[in-house]
């Protein structure tokens, strides 16, 4: 009998140690590149939302017919107050929860920032300006525009706004119009101004001092700049021709443009250096992307479910905002263009969602519930060699094929924790493997000793 345990033992050791250098394997090719796949939320309201900035949570302030809001896939939206007869846009929303944007009424316009409760507050010393709160940071400094009159002339000037200091106005390049577009967490300010003769330069407005970033041609617009002092924006190479750019912090400057574009525009980016922005066919669709500089330009329409991209080929979306997890807001451009879109009687949209919240997934969660287990490896494994197939089925890697490198995803990304939970290291399944098959061979050696020791005895 304690011959064939032990032979039994032996056996299960090898196959433990098999699996185990086998799941090590897969885990470590799984290390090739695999793109980015996103699950889509829709961000539901009245007609016609227009979400405008996500903070790390994954909070999303913005507008719809009902008035500025805040929307989280665990709340769902959440409107703020405005003044009594009036209105207003929310334009920001920081990691402290404060949005910021523009309140109104009969009187005229003024920036405002409504706190962590929710409760409205105008700018101080921007009362008796007409003002617009674009951009607000982790420290509740504020970046916006303000349009005065001085004799016959209208300026529109860009300031930067804290508690401590009010507002300070940025200056120009010699022209009457500037216009501030965000702000970093050491508030550094960009966006751009007017020059004298009249064309638009991209701006960075650093310690006190505005900068004028240049331009590939004729003009230049920056949307965005993250905490490393990356830039994304715009420039007009020639009449007409308008590409997407990245200032980086070394001097460059990158172009994000592809052959066939008809134009692009590059509005955010985050800490990853990920950039988000939109680009125009042809055709004159508007279809949002991201970039890195690893991988290039992709269109988020290839990295969603097919019924999803459908919508991107169709209808003009454009990608508003990043946050440092990299979930990606996405609003249609004109969500009257598209005739699905119907209105009721309760000013509630029919047909389909204009505006999206996209959440990237880890490569093996085919069932998009932020967690690798046995759901996923079930779905994989019961669409083996299958074509063609999708995300959910299994196919990781976006070629068509259930095969190998999708199962090295699983094997990757396997986690035991519950959905939610946090991944834990890539080769964690691997090494537990390994732990079991060493604790197999062990036993076999004991069991073999103790038949040597009796033999001898």
């Amino acid at each position: 009998m304690d011959r064939f345990i032990a032979r039994r033992l032996k056996r299960n050791a090898r196959l433990g140690t098999c699996l185990a250098t086998v799941f090590l394997l897969l885990a470590a090719g799984a290390h090739a590149a695999i793109p980015p796949h996103y699950a889509v939320t829709p961000i539901e309201g009245s007609s016609f939302q227009l979400p405008r900035g996500i903070n790390d949570a994954g909070d999303v302030a913005g507008n719809d017919a009902d008035g500025p809001f805040v929307w989280s896939r665990e709340l769902g939206m959440t409107y703020l107050p405005v003044r009594p007869d009036g209105g207003g846009v929310a334009r920001d929303i920081n990691d402290l929860g404060q949005v910021v944007g523009t309140s109104w009424d009969s009187q005229g316009y003024e920036a405002c920032m409504w706190d962590e409760q929710g409760q409205l507050t105008l700018l101080a010393g921007m009362e008796d300006v007409q003002a617009d709160a674009i951009g607000i940071n982790n420290a509740s400094q504020v970046a916006g525009n303000a349009s005065q009159v001085a004799g016959n002339t209208w300026y529109n000037e860009p300031f930067f706004w804290s508690a401590q200091t009010g507002p300070t106005y940025l200056g120009s390049f010699g022209g009457n119009y500037g216009y501030a577009r965000a702000i970093n967490d050491a508030g550094q300010v960009v966006g751009w101004s007017m020059t004298q003769q009249g064309s638009d330069h991209a701006f960075l407005w650093t310690h006190g001092a505005l900068v004028d970033l240049g331009t590939f041609g004729r003009e230049s617009w920056a949307g965005d700049i993250n905490n490393w002092g990356w830039i994304a924006g715009g420039v007009e190479t020639a009449p007409g021709q308008y590409h997407a750019c990245v200032w980086t912090s070394d001097g460059r400057i990158l172009d994000l443009s592809l052959p066939g574009d008809s134009s692009s525009w590059a509005g955010e980016i985050n800490d990853s250096n990920e950039v988000v922005g939109s680009f125009r066919t042809p055709t004159g669709v508007s279809k949002p992307f991201i970039w890195t500089e690893a991988a290039g330009r992709v269109d988020l329409g290839d990295l969603v479910d097919p019924e999803i991209a459908v919508q991107f080929e169709s209808y003009s979306y454009r990608a508003l905002d990043i946050n440092a997890a990299g979930q990606i807001i996405v609003n249609l451009e004109e969500p009257w263009s598209a005739p699905q879109l119907m209105v009721n009687s309760d000013n509630q949209l029919q047909g389909m969602p204009p505006a999206y919240l996209l959440t990237p997934l880890v490569a093996g969660d085919a069932s998009e519930d932020g967690v690798v287990d046995i759901i996923d490896l079930t779905a994989l494994a019961a669409n083996w060699g299958n074509s063609p197939v999708g995300w959910r089925q299994g196919d990781f890697d976006g070629n068509g094929v259930i095969d190998v490198q999708d199962l090295a995803a699983v094997a990757a990304n396997w986690t035991f924790a519950p959905a939610g939970g946090p991944i834990p290291e890539p080769t964690a399944m691997a090494l537990l493997l390994c732990g079991g098959a060493a604790l197999l061979r062990r036993r076999s050696a004991q069991v073999v000793r103790r038949e040597s020791w009796s033999n001898i005895l």
